[in-house]
């Protein structure tokens, strides 16, 4: 066994525990200057085929934006080149939510290089009546305040260039699925008691090696005085290998709260599949709420860590579980020791 300390899953990155839908922070691109971008350094070589908003209103007939990976200039800032020999495609938005679109030539990647997902007003600019907003809500907590941060970070320009805290709902794709950025099309948080429908839920996920697990990491926004919960470890049997409870007492009452619990080390066998969930034990208006992100597609969870190895998961009353490709809870277990026998390893990488 190797000792390390380490979180397994989508809560490895600080994932912003927000009640605030996607929805509810965008920029509005209803002029001809209106831009939305995000800089990032990309993690290895390749071909990135597709770049990704979130879309989060439709207003009228928009016309065709600019949509396209750019260079940036010597402040850090998106300029309007095509970078890795890409071009810059039109784009005609046609729905809300989370829209992939295909580069017309895609870019050649280096890992290491600076480069920024880009969408702008096209030959034909938007107006108030016809337009589109951009998502741009932080999904990362601790990552910089407004005008502070260095890098990675999304901007925006209306009448010039500012860089904001936390990473957009913006993302890139390398022709092999590997994603960067946030493939997202919704975080919000589910408030739930006993007298909810379901009234468990968590992650459904496989071993990918075998290790030990001493707790688990969740992303709670909030929570109504007076509330419990048990977070629980159960095997493919649905057999109790570890519960823990939590109450009011351990909530800091100031949003966007992660708690950390501990338990006796269980380990967790390479090939077999667990949940780790989060179950209510008060009755009705006494809540807890944990955070969840929604993906349009099941691929589309490979834009956070192991996203692919987790689903949700959820029942009610102790029945049958139903499992989801499309979402993923804020909750992720903790690993204290890895079984790397016969040469194998493991890595975590940034992804945007």
């Amino acid at each position: 066994m190797t000792a390390i300390e380490t979180i397994f899953g989508i809560m490895s990155r600080p994932m912003r525990a927000s009640t605030a839908a996607l929805t509810a922070s965008s920029l509005a691109l209803n002029d001809a200057d209106n831009s939305v971008a995000h800089v990032v350094c990309l993690i290895k070589d390749g071909t990135i085929t597709k770049v990704g908003f979130l879309v989060t209103a439709l207003n009228g007939s928009p016309p065709s934006y600019n949509v396209g990976l750019v260079t940036v200039d010597a402040s850090g800032n998106p300029t309007t080149t095509p970078h890795g020999g890409s071009a810059i495609t039109g784009w005609v938005p046609a729905a809300t939510g989370w829209n992939w679109i295909t580069l017309s030539t895609p870019a050649t990647a280096n890992a290491g290089d600076f480069c920024a997902i880009r969408i702008y007003p096209g030959v034909t600019p938007p107006d108030g009546s016809n337009n589109i907003s951009v998502g741009e809500s932080d999904l990362i907590d601790g990552s910089g305040s407004t005008g502070n941060m260095v890098f990675p970070n999304s901007q925006r320009f209306t009448t010039s260039w500012l860089k904001r805290g936390g990473s957009d709902p913006i993302a890139l794709s390398y022709n092999d699925g590997t994603i960067m950025g946030y493939s997202v099309d919704e975080r919000d948080d589910y408030a739930f008691n006993t007298t909810s429908t379901p009234d468990e839920v968590g992650n459904l996920f496989t071993a990918p090696f075998t290790f030990t697990c001493n707790g688990a990491i969740l992303g709670l926004p909030n929570w109504s005085s007076g509330a419990t919960c048990q977070v629980i470890l159960y095997d493919s049997l649905d057999n109790v290998l570890k519960s823990v409870t939590i109450g009011d007492e351990d909530y800091l009452g100031t949003g966007d709260s992660f708690i950390r619990v501990y338990w006796d080390n269980q380990i967790l066998t390479s090939g077999s599949q667990y949940r780790i969930v989060l179950k209510t034990t008060t009755g009705a208006g006494v809540n807890f709420n944990i955070c969840y992100f929604d993906f349009d597609v099941a691929g589309d969870r490979a834009c956070v860590p192991d996203g692919t190895t987790f689903q949700g998961t959820s029942r009610s009353d102790a029945g049958a579980w139903t499992d989801t490709s499309l979402r993923l809870y804020f909750i992720s277990p903790l690993i204290s020791d890895i079984s790397v026998g016969g040469g194998g390893a493991f890595a975590y990488g940034y992804a945007g």
